[in-house]
């Protein structure tokens, strides 16, 4: 046993509320991990590997429990001050507090031994390294919240929000736009609101307020006005006078969008998450693309195939994918359906060359069936959930055969512990 650790668990508790730990390493969520004096699992947020100090249990468990430092009394090497003032309150940045190589490092280890673990037992020699891009400045949406009169963040493990001041992963120009509207929100009653603020590539704002008790914009023209908003959602309606949409770039297409529509959050990560995917675009005559969004894949699936089938369940992303598919000469299929609903039509079907797939958090099991029956020849999954992705893969490779041939993961949301994957898997 680690000298370090030997000491940490036979220390006796200082305080009935406090005990003494050495946080050993970091997990997959993002908190560190040590062990109580009694040898129970202790994950402690917004720690890092060889901190010491004390603890209090926040909640306890059969197997493990959950704590807050209450006072660092060692600091680890890889612990830095972070550039966020409020870092240690907010829920948002996981890991401000980590030196950035240390996070990067963190992040490719924690997915291999993942990988290795034996209930998933997934090939780590097809991990490639992390993809990395600007790890300030660069995120270009992101949700806000109004309770009561204060406007902001979410502390982390709480309700409460804190008062925007700035943001330092925000884009500038995001991080402008966010205290004016912050300013504007003084002259409201208290009330509750979710708030998703947008800057797209050429600088124009976009808003979508999803009002909760409390709270309404009586007069949302006035505010789109003053906030100079080329779009403006709220709660599913479009207050524009126009129709105006805001634009990303898909590699060289243009990908249009209404505020309220998912769009990856770091412009630099997405480039080279798309420029990685086309390389995985095999030979065939068509393709099936599940949980298309605005359409950030289909737009170079498209140009690749002669036909193609896709399905999106949001009717305002369905409305983005047909303008974005709109100079497509090709017959595509578009479809505004669930993946059970798709997944019924495609088992009736012969194999697709290619599926590509973004699932939510559930992931993919709704796809079971297909994979049994008219199984893909090639899978490409992206995902921001690697744990769900994991099991994913991991059913894929040990239930229906399939080869894992590549998992690429990328740096899309720094200062945090999450990532966003792509992974290849074949089937002969």
């Amino acid at each position: 046993m680690d000298e370090t650790r030997r000491k940490s668990t036979l220390s006796p508790t200082r305080t009935e509320a406090s005990v003494p730990v050495v946080i050993e390493r970091l997990a997959f969520g993002g908190m560190g991990v040590g062990h109580l004096p009694d040898g129970k699992v202790v994950f402690v947020e917004k720690t890092a590997p060889g901190d010491e100090g004390l603890i209090r249990v926040t909640k306890s468990k059969k197997s493990h429990a959950f704590a807050v430092m209450e006072r660092l009394e060692k600091s680890s090497p890889e612990r830095i001050e972070p550039r966020c003032p409020v870092a240690d309150r907010c829920g948002g940045c996981s890991w401000a507090h980590l030196d950035l190589t240390a996070q990067r490092h963190w992040k490719q280890r924690l997915l291999h031994d993942e990988m290795a673990r034996p209930r998933v037992n997934l090939d780590v020699s097809v991990l490639h390294p992390l993809v990395v891009a600007s790890a300030f400045g660069h995120r270009v949406r992101c949700r806000l919240h109004r309770k009561s009169k204060h406007f902001g963040m979410l502390e982390s493990q709480s309700h409460r929000a804190i008062p925007f001041r700035g943001c330092p992963v925000l884009d500038p120009r995001l991080e402008e736009f966010a205290r004016e509207l912050a300013k504007e929100l003084e002259q409201f009653p208290p009330g509750e609101a979710d708030f998703e603020l947008y800057v797209d590539r050429d600088g124009n704002r976009g808003l979508h307020v999803h009002p909760q008790r409390g709270f309404s914009l009586q007069h949302p023209e006035k505010i789109r006005e003053s906030l100079h908003l080329a779009a403006m959602v709220q709660a599913g309606v479009s207050v524009n006078e126009n129709e105006n949409w805001l634009a990303e770039s898909s590699l060289e297409r243009n990908l249009y969008f209404q505020p309220g529509v998912f769009v990856q959050i770091h412009r630099e990560i997405n480039q080279k998450l798309l420029a990685e995917a086309v390389k995985w675009f095999p030979e065939g005559d068509a393709f099936v693309e599940l949980y298309a969004g605005a359409g950030n894949f289909t737009l170079h699936l498209a140009e690749r195939y002669p036909a193609g089938m896709i399905a999106e369940s949001n009717p305002a992303s369905c409305e983005a994918l047909h303008k974005n598919l709109s100079d497509c000469t090709q017959p595509l299929e578009i479809r505004q359906e669930t993946d059970v609903s798709t997944a019924k039509i495609l088992q009736e079907r012969p194999p697709a060359p290619l599926l590509v797939a973004d699932p939510p958090r559930s992931g993919m099991k709704a796809l079971a069936g297909v994979f049994a029956s008219a199984p893909p020849r090639r899978v490409l999954m992206v995902s921001c959930h690697p744990m769900a992705a994991l099991r994913d893969m991991a059913m894929m490779v040990h239930e229906f055969g399939y080869t894992l041939k590549a998992v690429t993961p990328f740096d899309m949301f720094p200062q945090t512990h999450h990532l966003e994957l792509l992974a290849v898997l074949d089937r002969e």
